[in-house]
């Protein structure tokens, strides 16, 4: 549910600019949510460290702007 909620969020900044540069800036905002989600409600630390890690490995995959440029 976190990642649905996040990606969400990611939606209005997804929508303009290069394909590559907004996943990075989306992938940004979305670990400084996980951040302010992690001081506020700290249960929450196990699930947010997951994200967290699924979010590096998305930035350390290689992505070409031809294959998100469609979404």
């Amino acid at each position: 549910m976190l990642a649905s909620s996040l990606l969400l969020l990611l939606l209005p900044v997804m929508c303009y600019g290069a394909p590559l540069d907004t996943l990075h800036q989306g992938l940004d905002l979305a670990s400084r949510v996980l951040d302010l989600v992690k001081t506020k409600f700290y249960f929450m630390r196990t699930a947010v460290d997951k994200q967290k890690q699924g979010i590096e490995n998305l930035r350390n995959s290689r992505i070409n702007d031809y294959e998100i440029a469609p979404l």
